[in-house]
């Protein structure tokens, strides 16, 4: 299983407008990666899963989508 790695660049997390830069791929070092600027970290909620806030949506849906918590993946979301 390949890893996608997902990039936010936060321009100014005091502006909490709609826009939204769409991501761009790029490969660094053989990693693929999805990069993006916005002005919220909930971008990640926004481009990945279309709403809510990240930690719980992304939770709750890779719950409903994989029932063996063993089989579940790893996500890790930084600042």
């Amino acid at each position: 299983m390949a890893a996608l790695f997902l990039e936010i660049d936060v321009v100014d997390p005091s502006d909490f407008s709609e826009t939204l830069t769409l991501p761009r791929g790029v490969e660094v070092d053989g990693y693929r990666i999805l990069r993006a600027e916005a002005a919220a970290p909930n971008a990640i909620a926004a481009i990945l899963l279309g709403r809510g806030d990240t930690a719980p949506v992304t939770r709750e849906t890779i719950r409903r989508n994989e029932p063996d918590p063993d089989r579940r993946p790893g996500i890790h979301v930084g600042g």
